[in-house]
């Protein structure tokens, strides 16, 4: 099945059909396991960075009453705060404030332990790896869930809420720089039309080239510097294992590309952005690239990052 308006590329995901002829034909590297050594980073009950499988699932209920057997947690920040704060849920999810967006952004992807803890969850396993094969209503649905949970345990007030991040905001927490385009259509094709222009030209195996800007999360070198981020290994890995970006936030590129909240195709799907692991094109790695899906298509490198909408304006 087509969608109207959008042409199909490799996985399944979405593009306008004007974008597919301005889109370059990469050669594929040679893959190259790459495993860098895990940072520390507060997970609160999920266990340690780098535990992929101890954790136990959270058990939780709606209920004001768990309330008494919780560890005391501060109400969500009421606005912006300090560039450098952050606030944690009732989760262990940690957020922390992007200038320019008016939320608060989860530093990782949403963990197993994490989705586990949702009772519509079928995702029982637990860990701090990235939940995947979910799809873009199954991360609404959460988002959702945990809104209304934490308005009963009285750490949201009915203002604030949390969802997908959108476009702009996914393109600022990345570290880009404001992008020209009166819309997401019009951004999308920018952006393309851009990375083009700067992607650098390969032709050797193991030659490293440098972009005419810094169009990647890691700057302008490509490939990736090692332990930059889990751009080469087979499969995603514990969030918080590599080094985050200037706003405190992890894998903002490589491990498990992100749902986004705008819809694409006419309402059809969704917006994806981030690039995931186990690949090696120039274009697909950038940080302004795009790409789209339908709604309840899931991939086993595709999860998604919460924000926090903290009721006061930006």
């Amino acid at each position: 099945m087509t969608v109207p308006g959008l042409a199909g590329i490799s996985g399944g995901v979405l593009l306008p059909e004007d974008m597919k002829k301005s889109m370059k034909t990469t050669k594929t590297l040679l893959e190259i396991l790459t495993i860098g050594s895990a940072i520390s980073a507060l997970l609160v009950g999920c266990g340690r960075t780098g535990d992929n499988n101890s954790a136990k699932p959270s058990q939780v209920t709606n209920q004001v009453s768990e309330r008494s057997s919780m560890p005391k947690l501060a109400p969500a920040p009421n606005g912006l705060g300090g560039q450098h704060g952050s606030w944690t849920n009732s989760l262990g999810m940690v957020f922390k404030p992007v200038p320019g967006t008016g939320v608060w952004f989860s530093i990782w992807t949403t963990r197993r332990c994490d989705f586990a803890a949702y009772p519509s969850s079928d995702h029982r396993g637990g860990g701090n790896v990235p939940v995947v094969m979910v799809s873009w209503n199954d991360a609404q649905e959460f988002c959702n869930w945990l809104t209304q949970k934490e308005r009963g345990l009285g750490l949201l007030s009915e203002r604030q809420s949390y969802r997908l991040p959108n476009d702009l905001e996914w393109s600022a927490a990345v570290g880009l720089e404001p992008e020209n385009g009166a819309d997401l259509t019009e951004r999308w094709q920018n952006a393309i039309n851009h990375i083009n222009q700067c992607i650098p030209q390969h032709t050797h195996k193991g030659e490293v080239a440098t972009a005419s800007e810094a169009i990647y999360p890691w700057g302008k070198i490509y490939p990736a510097p090692d332990g930059v981020g889990n751009y080469r290994g087979p499969e995603p890995v514990a969030v918080g294992s590599y080094p985050p970006n200037r706003y405190g936030l992890y894998d903002m590129g490589g491990n498990v590309e992100e749902w986004c909240q705008d819809k694409v195709a006419g309402g059809q799907g969704a917006l994806v952005r981030g690039s995931r692991c186990g690949t090696t094109d120039p274009v697909h790695l950038a940080s302004a690239f795009r790409q789209g899906d339908y709604f309840d298509n899931t991939h086993d490198t595709r999860g998604f990052r919460c924000v926090l909408v903290t009721g006061t304006a930006h």
